[in-house]
């Protein structure tokens, strides 16, 4: 299927992974997903370069900073418009 459900994204999250990320399908579930996706400690996150306009806020975030060995790493998800019709 397209995207993740919240079901998946727990999953993964109980199974210790730290982040998830998606690409043009992320938001394909957008009418389950939203709150999880808004959720402050979520492990999904959205493509960053999905903009935000007047009549549409994008839930989540397009990055997440994840703590490892005492050191912090930046995960960021951009989406290409590469052979994209």
């Amino acid at each position: 299927g397209k995207a993740a459900s919240v079901d998946h994204i727990r999953e993964f999250e109980a199974l210790g992974f730290d982040c998830l990320t998606g690409g043009n399908h992320s938001l394909a579930r957008i009418e389950e997903t939203t709150e999880e996706l808004n959720r402050a400690q979520s492990i999904q996150i959205r493509p960053a370069n999905y903009y935000e306009n007047t009549t549409y806020k994008v839930p989540g975030k397009g990055y997440r900073i994840v703590e490892k060995n005492g050191k912090k790493i930046l995960v960021i998800n951009l989406l290409s418009g590469t052979y994209m019709k």
